[in-house]
């Protein structure tokens, strides 16, 4: 058997286990990314690769300009007792830069989903209710994975 060494070893393929291994390579580690499935993607294939990511570059670009308390009192009533500032914080500060990293040093291209509606749209503080959106969310697509990918979204039982 072979021995393969690396610096970082990253299990499973969907978007975060690629991004943990994008970034990491961009940063000149050597990467070693396994996957169980014949195919990538992992459970961000199941939803066609869709992400909530508030305040993007997409959706800036796009002119809009949400308050960035919003995400946040949202994901205080989505989580209830599990929701950790300091977590919803390191998320909300580091998601829009995340897309600009990805736009500006790979070959994913983003598309903009700002018209899509939210699915918890009863929940305060949803995008459906931010009046200075008119009711458009910042979520941001990543599908294809790259340029002339050839694995798809696999649809789920609710597509």
């Amino acid at each position: 058997m072979n021995k393969i060494t690396c610096d970082l070893l990253v299990v499973g393929s969907g978007a975060a286990g690629l991004s943990a291994a994008v970034t990491a390579a961009h940063h000149g580690l050597k990467v070693v990314l396994v996957e169980k499935d014949a195919v990538f993607g992992g459970a961000t294939a199941w939803s066609g690769g869709w992400m909530w990511v508030p305040g993007n570059p997409l959706a800036r670009r796009a002119g809009i300009d949400e308050d960035p308390q919003q995400p946040r009192t949202y994901l205080k009533n989505e989580l209830g007792d599990r929701y950790d500032a300091s977590r919803v914080d390191a998320f909300l500060d580091h998601c829009g830069p995340m897309v600009a990293f990805f736009e500006r040093h790979t070959a994913l291209q983003f598309v903009d989903g700002n018209s899509i509606p939210d699915i918890h749209g009863t929940v305060a503080a949803t995008c459906s209710t931010w009046p200075s959106t008119a009711g458009r969310c910042n979520w941001s697509t990543a599908w294809p994975l790259s340029p002339g990918s050839r694995s798809r979204p696999r649809r789920s039982a609710c597509s």
